[in-house]
C-alpha cells in the first residue's frame, strides 16, 4: 500500500502541471499513480477528465467504467448514475453496465430503468447471448408486465429449453388477450404444449378448446382431468366409474343436485391446488362428454 503523503505529494505535482499547462505530463502523472494506488478513484475522476480533454476518448471511457463499478460496488448510487451518464455520452457502456445502472434506476424512474434495459437486451441479441438477454428481460417483465413483454420472455425461455416458464409466459399471455377482448386460444394452446402436466393450464386449454366448439380434447388433458377426478372422489367419496365412451359423471352430478357445490364438501385442510381446479373440471368433462356422444 502507498504512503498516503507521497500520493498526496504526487497529486500536488499532477496539479502544478496542470497549472503550466502541462496536461499530457499532468495526465501521465496521475495514470502513474493509479498504477501504484488503484483504489484512489479521486484520481482516477480527474485521469478520465484529462483524457475527454485531450480527445483520448477510448482511455477516458476505460477510466470511467472502472469508476463507474466501483461506486456501484459500493453501493453509492449519486456518483455511479453521474458517471454513468458521462460514460454514456462519450461511449456506448457494456451490457453488464447498462444493465447496473438499471438497477439503481428500478426505484427512482422505471421508465429510465426499462429503456436502459431495453439497450442491454439489444447489444445481448446482437451477440446471441440468450441466457444473459433472459437476465434482462425478468427484470423489464417485473417493471413492465404486459401482453407483449411476457410473449417475449415465454419465446426466449422456450428457446432456452426452460419449458415451465416458458409455459407460465403463454397462459399469462392469453390470460392478458382474453381479458382485453383478444384471440387467446393459440396462447392456450401455446402454453399447454410447453407444459402439458400443468393441471392449471390443461383445463386453461380444455376451455378454450370448449369454447371453439371442438370436438376433441387431447388425450393427454383428458387424462389430467380424469386423475383431478379422482382425487375428488377421495376427497368426497364418490365413485366415479369409466366407461369406454368417456367418464360416468352420473355420482358427481348427484352430489352437484344435493349439495350444489361439490367443493363445498372437500375439508378445510384441502390443498387449494386441487379445490381451484376442481371446480372447473366438471363442466369440462361434461362437455367433451356430450361432444363425444353428439351427432357428426
Amino acid at each position: 500500500m502507498p504512503e498516503r503523503a507521497e500520493i498526496a505529494k504526487r497529486v500536488a505535482q499532477a496539479e502544478k502541471l496542470l497549472q503550466k499547462g502541462k496536461t499530457g505530463d499532468a495526465l501521465d502523472e496521475y495514470l502513474q499513480i493509479l498504477l501504484e494506488d488503484p483504489e484512489n478513484d479521486n484520481v482516477r475522476s480527474m485521469a478520465a477528465d484529462l483524457c475527454l480533454s485531450l480527445n483520448r476518448t477510448n482511455e477516458a471511457v476505460a477510466l470511467l467504467g472502472d469508476l463507474f463499478e466501483r461506486q456501484v460496488g459500493m453501493g453509492d448510487a449519486t456518483r455511479a448514475s453521474l458517471t454513468y451518464k458521462k460514460l454514456a455520452r462519450h461511449g456506448n457502456p457494456t451490457w453488464q453496465q447498462k444493465f447496473r445502472f438499471g438497477q439503481l434506476l428500478e426505484n427512482s424512474n422505471k421508465k429510465l430503468a426499462v429503456g436502459t434495459y431495453e439497450n442491454a437486451l439489444d447489444d445481448l441479441t446482437k451477440q446471441r447471448k440468450k441466457v444473459e438477454a433472459l437476465q434482462i428481460l425478468t427484470r423489464i417483465v417485473t417493471l413492465e408486465p404486459t401482453q407483449a413483454n411476457f410473449l417475449r420472455f415465454g419465446e426466449l425461455s422456450s428457446e432456452l429449453g426452460d419449458r415451465q416458464a416458458a409455459a407460465a409466459a403463454f397462459l399469462r399471455v392469453a390470460e392478458l388477450a382474453e381479458a382485453s377482448g383478444q384471440e387467446a386460444a393459440q396462447y392456450f394452446e401455446r402454453a399447454y404444449s410447453e407444459d402439458p402436466s400443468d393441471m392449471r393450464i390443461g383445463l386453461a386449454y380444455g376451455r378454450s378448446l370448449l369454447a371453439q366448439g371442438q370436438r376433441g380434447i387431447q388425450p393427454q388433458l383428458l387424462l389430467r382431468c380424469e386423475k383431478l377426478l379422482a382425487q375428488v372422489r377421495e376427497l368426497v367419496g364418490a365413485g366415479i366409474a369409466r366407461a369406454a365412451g368417456g367418464v360416468d359423471l352420473q355420482p358427481l352430478k348427484a352430489i352437484i343436485r344435493e349439495q350444489r357445490d361439490p367443493i363445498a364438501l372437500l375439508e378445510p385442510q384441502t390443498d387449494e391446488s386441487i379445490r381451484e381446479p376442481a371446480g372447473a373440471i366438471v363442466p369440462l368433462m361434461e362437455g367433451h362428454r356430450s361432444r363425444q356422444i353428439a351427432p357428426a
